[in-house]
């Protein structure tokens, strides 16, 4: 069963299309990802990790050995919070993209230490917004995933449960979560109280261009 977070991402990745030739950073041959997004691309994955059965075995934290303005469109999926250089990773896809190429970018926000071999980092979207701004990206677009804070605690609380518990109460406890992040929105607004769903999201969607 996946998680709040991987199917929330994934109903938004089936809104966003990519074509061309593209470089799947951190990702592998089989990611399932691949066969969500729209459009007509081929994607290239580049990856340390042998097991993940790459088409490239190549560090993130080290530029890239490919030449500039070489690939239609990037993907970098729950990849940034990982890479210490994250800075270099960015500005070197950039470098790799075409004129007008895309990026597609899903990192968690409100979410658990997970290393893979490690988790470094944790971005708003103002952050993630200013951070591209600064090395050039346009059309910049940033959805929240799973926003709101029952959400959130459903996440964190989930991951303590035994994983065949956790199979049979993920989604009546996501559907409870939901419903209960849509009421106190409501509540808040009547009461005028502070309180934005927003501000609490599960991770982010980022899309821009080159």
């Amino acid at each position: 069963m996946l998680s709040i977070f991987r199917r929330s991402t994934y109903q938004l990745l089936q809104s966003e299309t990519l074509n061309g030739s593209v470089l799947d950073l951190g990702g592998g041959t089989t990611a399932e990802y691949h066969n969500l997004i729209k459009g007509n691309f081929k994607a290239t994955s580049l990856n340390i990790d042998v097991d993940a059965k790459p088409d490239i075995v190549a560090d993130l934290e080290k530029p890239l050995s490919i030449p500039n303005n070489h690939y239609d469109g990037a993907i970098l999926m729950n990849v940034i919070e990982h890479v210490f250089n994250y800075h270099q990773l960015l500005t070197e896809t950039f470098r790799v993209l075409k004129k007008d190429g895309s990026v597609l970018i899903v990192v968690p926000f409100m979410f658990p230490i997970h290393p893979s071999p490690n988790d470094y980092h944790r971005f708003t979207d103002q952050a993630l917004k200013k951070l591209l701004e600064n090395i050039g990206f346009s059309s910049i677009t940033i959805t929240p995933i799973a926003p709101g804070i029952m959400k959130a605690r459903h996440l964190m609380l989930g991951r303590h449960l035994p994983q065949k518990l956790s199979h049979i109460v993920e989604l009546p406890c996501s559907f409870i979560a939901s419903w209960l992040d849509k009421l106190f929105q409501k509540l808040s607004k009547q009461s005028r109280k502070n309180y934005n769903e927003n501000h609490y999201p599960l991770g982010y969607l980022v899309t821009a261009k080159k």
